[in-house]
């Protein structure tokens, strides 16, 4: 893919919170996407010959998790709209979230509502609420919702766990689900659960992933992967699996800036080897050190 994880980081993409291949909703644990997990689970050495490899993993998780980061906006400006160019485009579950919050004001029982998807297709939430705690379990549907690159279908679920009701918004939930997403020229089957809590007067979002992918031979699991989003940056943490080469411990020694100019990501395998995704001045390098002693011996610019 060779895409830049800058940008990547900041699609706040719906993937972990549709379900699909006509798989239906399960409640998923992190123990359960864990299991599901067959590939090696050792420390991979990190080299020429895989740092693609996990570079592009890296972005489908960050596609993933990315769900959660346009809950970090504060509520007196636009939803997403001080994290990335792209604004609601990408921010399609979020929205039909509040469009969920907002029509349930005005019924008695259970509701349905819907919106449309970028680039055709839609996403739609039922089900109902406890009027006094905020708490109970939506339905999620996707039916060929497609934003940009990203193609979605199925259905999932929304454990809420806490509302704000001064403002109509969903700020602790977990997503669950069995999906089916193409992008990317491939389809991924994704097993797992992902946990959203938001301070959206503090502008904060943290996010704890706990997904597993598999295509053609490969399974991709995100091992307690963490997101933390607010107005001084974003920060990345937990470990990234891929069942042919092993397992990156994640870490993040300069918070991503929410404008780009600066940041660094670095992924630890075997050895201490080391690759590291570099943002200076809106351009974005991946170095790499194969051996671990802490000089890195090639680099890349990724392009868009």
């Amino acid at each position: 893919m060779q895409h830049k994880l800058y940008p990547t980081l900041l699609l706040a993409t719906t993937l972990a919170a549709c379900g699909g291949g006509g798989g239906g909703s399960a409640n998923v644990t992190a123990n359960d996407t864990s299991a599901a997990y067959s590939g090696k689970r050792d420390l991979a050495p990190l080299n020429t010959g895989n740092q693609q490899i996990f570079a592009d993993a890296i972005e489908l998780s960050v596609l993933d998790i990315g769900s959660g980061i346009g809950m970090a906006a504060r509520p007196d400006t636009p939803t997403d709209a001080n994290l990335s160019p792209l604004g609601q485009r990408h921010n399609v579950v979020s929205r039909a979230m509040d469009e969920y919050m907002a029509g349930r004001n005005y019924q008695a029982r259970a509701f349905n509502s819907s919106v449309d998807c970028s680039n055709g297709g839609s996403i739609s939430v039922s089900g109902d609420l406890n009027d006094q705690t905020g708490q109970g379990d939506l339905t999620l549907n996707a039916n060929q919702c497609r934003e940009d690159e990203i193609l979605l279908a199925g259905s999932g679920t929304i454990k809420v766990n806490k509302v704000d009701f001064n403002l109509q918004k969903i700020t602790d939930y977990a997503l669950t689900s069995r999906m089916s997403i193409s992008y990317a020229g491939q389809t991924y089957s994704e097993t797992g659960v992902m946990q959203v809590n938001s301070d959206p007067y503090a502008g904060r979002v943290n996010v704890v992933s706990n997904i597993n992918r598999s295509v053609a031979g490969q399974q991709i699991l995100d091992n307690n992967i963490t997101l933390a989003a607010d107005s001084s940056g974003i920060t990345l943490g937990g470990q990234l699996c891929e069942s042919n080469h092993g397992c990156a411990n994640i870490s993040t020694p300069l918070k991503i800036s929410l404008t780009g100019s600066s940041g660094q990501v670095i992924l630890t395998g075997a050895s201490n080897s080391k690759m590291r995704f570099r943002i200076e001045g809106g351009r974005e390098w991946l170095d790499l050190d194969t051996n671990g002693d802490g000089r890195y011996e090639s680099t890349t610019l990724q392009e868009d």
